[in-house]
This record gives C-alpha cells, structure tokens and sequence, in this order.
C-alpha cells in the first residue's frame, strides 16, 4: 500500500466544516497521482514512454467525512491487473484508524499518441503497491442513462477544465457534473464512468436528470457520442 498524510483544508470543506465531496475527489486523485509519482511513473515517464494510465471509471463512498484541520490517512494500491487493463483502490482513514471513505477505481494503461490500449509492462509495480479490493458493493461499471434528460447549454473544454495530458481533468469534469447536477456536492456516493476523452478546445453537451435521491449528468460531443456519465446518490 501506498500511503500519504494530510490535514484537512478549509478550502476543501463545506459549509458545515466538513470535508466535502469535491474535496474528497481531489484528496484522492492526488494520492493516486503521487503513488505514481513517487514510483517514478508520473509525467516524466509519460514524455519518455509515450504512455500512461486513463480513468475508465470510479466509484466513490464516503460514511464519514472528516472536519477541518482534522488528520487522516490516504492509502492506494492495486489490487488487479490484466493486459492494460489496471484496477486501484483508495482508502482514507482517520487518524485512530477508522476508515472515513473508500474507492474503486479502472484504469487502462494507453499510448497517447496512437490513442489506443497497450499491455502494461511488467514490474512497474512490486509487492509494496499491492491492495485489497475497497469494500464496496459490486456494481457494473457501466451507468444506466434515464429514458429522459434535460438538455442544458454546451461548455468548452477550455485551460480551466484541461491536465497534462491535453484533455478534461476527470475530477474537474466530475466537479462541473455536480454544478449541472445541482445538490450533488454533498451525495455521499458517486459514480463516474469515462467512455471518452474530451479533449482541450471541444465543446461538451450535459444533459441531467433529477430522480428521487439520485441525480444523473451526461456529457456528449457535437455529435452525440457520450463521452462520461456520473451519478450522484
């Protein structure tokens, strides 16, 4: 496992003190990215490799979220992988060991210039960056989209929303769901999945769908094609 301390922010918070989703989901993917990082897979092994690992999908609980200037625990690890195909978990524990939230998460591991999978190479990870799987329910990684969805007006994808890798930032991009997704930012569950990239200058299409304690964002491109989908519970 791989782990990282930290204090809670009061940027990351709500309105309540506590930790809020969005705060959650970047406290997350940094732990992920600095687990990469620190084994020397990060933006360096990108420009020299040519590849890296995409988000397909992730699903996120949160049973109890810690308060302001509170210390918890980050930890990630994989617990599977298979040709490209790699899947992480993530955890946050307070700091007496309690676990606060968990995450699974799919990544594929991708040649950026061809746009396509490639196996991953063996030993990148060893024993230390092993996990179990997070212990939530099963689900499929596919999200149902409603029969009916509001259509709302498109957004570029402009340097606000885009990363390193010249597309949306996928917590960015989750974040902007939950502004179309109204009271979203304080769901305790969330699942996003991610069918394709967005990439830097194009322009999403959100259509969302308020059901009884649940909410559903879709984003499409001009031509109809979904590129995520996420649901907040």
């Amino acid at each position: 496992m791989y782990d990282t301390s930290v204090r809670i922010r009061y940027s990351e918070a709500d309105s309540d003190g506590k930790l809020s989703m969005r705060g959650l989901l970047r406290l997350f993917q940094d732990c992920g990215y600095f687990h990469a990082a620190d084994r020397g897979l990060g933006e360096e092994y990108t420009k020299k490799t040519g590849c890296t690992w995409y988000l397909l999908s992730w699903y996120i609980h949160a049973d109890k979220m810690p308060r302001i200037c509170d210390r918890v625990t980050l930890s990630t690890g994989i617990y599977y992988t298979a040709g490209s195909i790699s899947k992480k978990s993530l955890f946050m524990y307070s700091e007496s060991g309690e676990l606060l939230a968990a995450g699974d998460t799919l990544w594929v591991y991708m040649d950026v210039a061809k746009q396509q999978p490639a196996e991953t190479p063996s030993g990148l990870w060893n024993k230390c960056d092993a996990a179990e799987r997070a212990p939530l329910p099963a689900v499929s990684r596919r999200i149902s989209i409603p029969a009916y969805t509001e259509s709302l007006s498109p957004r570029t994808v402009d340097k606000e929303l885009t990363d390193t890798n010249g597309h949306a930032n996928n917590v960015k991009l989750t974040e902007l769901a939950m502004s179309y997704a109204k009271n979203s930012g304080e769901c305790r569950t969330l699942r996003a999945e991610f069918r394709s990239q967005a990439p830097a200058d194009s322009d999403l299409y959100p259509k969302v769908c308020f059901e009884a304690g649940k909410n559903t964002v879709v984003f499409a491109n001009g031509g109809g094609d979904v590129l995520s989908v996420y649901e907040f519970e």
